[in-house]
C-alpha cells in the first residue's frame, strides 16, 4: 500500500500538545524525548500530529499512536527517522494502565476501521524480498495491537 493511500484511510485524531490528561506512559515518553533533545543542546517542540487516538480494544478508554515525525529536535539531529523510516509507537489501554503494544521506525501507517474497531496497517522497510513479494517495494503489515502480551 503506497504512502498515498495509508494516507487517505489514516483516521486518527490528532491530541495536542496542550491537552491535559495524557496516560502518564505518554507523558513519561514526551519526557524522554525533551530530555534527549535538550540534553544535546536542542530545542524540543512537540507539534500536532505526535499524539494520536484511536480504539484499538474497545474497552471505552483511548489507545494512542506516538507519530515521531510530530516531534522536531531544533538545532540536532535525534534520528528518530531516517532510512527506514520514523519511529512509531503504540500504547494499548490495560487493566494496569497502558502498555507498549508497538516500537518501531515505518516508512508509513495508517489506521482503518473494522468490526468497530481501528486497526493499525505499517509499511516497514524490511527487505521485501525474504517475504515473497517484489524486490524493491515495501512490506506492508497488519498490526492486530489490541491482542499484545505486553
Amino acid at each position: 500500500m503506497s504512502t498515498a493511500v495509508m494516507a487517505a484511510v489514516f483516521m486518527l485524531n490528532p491530541q495536542t500538545e496542550t491537552e491535559q490528561g495524557l496516560p502518564a506512559a505518554i507523558e513519561a515518553l514526551k519526557t524522554d524525548y525533551a530530555r534527549l533533545c535538550a540534553g544535546n543542546g536542542g530545542s524540543p517542540a512537540f507539534a500536532a500530529g505526535f499524539v494520536n487516538s484511536a480504539n484499538f480494544n474497545a474497552d471505552g478508554k483511548p489507545d494512542f499512536v506516538i507519530d515521531s515525525m510530530g516531534f522536531v529536535c531544533q538545532g540536532f539531529d535525534l534520528h528518530f527517522c531516517g532510512e527506514s523510516g520514523c519511529r512509531l509507537t503504540v500504547f494499548v489501554s490495560s487493566q494496569n494502565g497502558y502498555d507498549r503494544a508497538f516500537d518501531a521506525k515505518v516508512q508509513g501507517y495508517g489506521v482503518y476501521r473494522r468490526d468497530g474497531l481501528d486497526i493499525l496497517e505499517v509499511i516497514t522497510a524490511e527487505d521485501p524480498c525474504s517475504t515473497g513479494d517484489e524486490c524493491g517495494e515495501s512490506a506492508a503489515l497488519k498490526v492486530d495491537v489490541k491482542k499484545t502480551d505486553r
